[in-house]
């Protein structure tokens, strides 16, 4: 068995069933969450429990501020897109059903 970290704040979560490696070290933390937000998330969360379904959600979240920051340096360095740019692409954008719209040559 893995050594338990002395830090009351850091667990060893030995089942990787639920997403966690076994030297991933995890905290444990208070939220407040509106009552009908975690009522769906229970649900949802299933056999994999409530803790790893909010981990994924904010790495999913982190992921998502990530590439912001991303974007916002890039057009720092290189402007915004242009505007006719931006309509081409929402052109192709298709969404799901949608015939595929083709870029002419």
């Amino acid at each position: 068995m893995p050594p338990i970290s002395s830090e009351p704040e850091q667990l060893l979560r030995l089942d990787s069933y639920f997403g966690y490696d076994d030297r991933m070290a995890v905290s444990k933390v208070s939220l407040s969450i509106e009552e009908d937000v975690l009522a769906e998330a229970r649900s949802r969360a299933g056999r994999r429990e409530l803790s790893a379904y909010v981990n994924e959600a904010l790495i999913r979240q982190l992921q998502h501020d990530r590439l912001g920051e991303l974007l916002d340096e890039m057009e720092n360095e290189s402007g915004p897109i242009p505007p006719e740019l931006l309509e081409e692409a929402r052109a192709l954008w298709r969404e799901p059903g949608e015939p595929k719209h083709r870029r002419s040559a």
